[in-house]
């Protein structure tokens, strides 16, 4: 990647740096971050391209695919071995309400460039981690566990996001209510678009298509219908077979 595009930067992002990973489920994701000059206008033909140059120096590695907004390398059938290539220019220093941090520019599906600043985002996550006493974290790995364990298609991102924005100002975390109640949110919301709490990436999407929205509205109600059955569940065994249920009888470790 350093003779293909210069890379000045190569550091590791997403959920499993920030500890909301899910064991056997979540891939790690990198940021390459190059000159601006050097990446091409369109970022559909920078991911082709950082794809063709993976694939030449992992020559032994079947299936190097595009999936935008990074290339995706399987050196395994196992996720922990998975990984995901960003690549991005330094855009600026973004000043939050939470602090400075360094903001990128990164693929979008459209072919175009979107802002970004992982290290925004982490901390944001972070902090209202902190202010529950490390609950939060734990909230959104249960989250992503159900959607990993039921199959999905909703942004792992997005989920972090809402999570943690519900989280905020709440007294306390409880996992059986507030999971009811994320799912509920979700389900009465269609999934719609979220402000991202930092101020950094626009507009957040719940999906990458409307058929994958679609299908992923249809398990967000059964998720908020068997939840606010568990919580009214007038016995323990029935509750516990619900929540069973809700994780397909799989609930990954933590």
């Amino acid at each position: 990647m350093e003779n293909r595009w210069g890379c000045i930067r190569f550091v590791e992002i997403g959920s499993v740096g920030n500890g909301t990973g899910i064991r056997n489920h979540s891939d790690t994701d990198n940021l390459m971050v190059a000159p601006t000059k050097r990446l091409p206008v369109n970022s559909s033909i920078a991911l082709s391209q950082t794809r063709e140059a993976l694939q030449r120096t992992f020559t032994a590695t079947e299936s190097i695919v595009v999936n935008t907004p990074a290339v995706r390398i399987p050196f395994s059938g196992y996720a922990s071995e998975v990984i995901e290539v960003v690549p991005a220019v330094f855009d600026t220093v973004r000043q939050t309400l939470r602090g400075s941090f360094a903001q990128y520019i990164i693929p979008s599906p459209s072919g175009e460039w979107m802002e970004a600043s992982p290290d925004a985002h982490n901390t944001y996550v972070k902090q209202v981690d902190a202010e529950h006493g490390g609950q939060v974290k734990r909230l959104i790995q249960l989250v992503k566990a159900w959607k990993y364990t039921q199959q999905v298609p909703i942004s792992s991102f997005y989920l972090e996001l809402r999570v943690t924005k519900y989280c905020e100002g709440k007294s306390n975390v409880s996992f059986t209510r507030d999971l009811r109640n994320i799912f509920k949110q979700l389900s009465d919301g269609d999934l719609a678009d979220m402000r991202d709490p930092m101020g950094i990436s626009g507009m957040v999407a719940a999906c990458t298509s409307i058929s994958k929205k679609e299908a992923a509205l249809s398990k967000i109600d059964t998720a908020a219908s068997r939840s606010d059955r568990a919580l009214r569940a007038t016995t323990a065994k029935k509750a516990h077979e619900l929540w069973d249920l809700l994780f397909k009888y799989s609930l990954p470790a933590l």
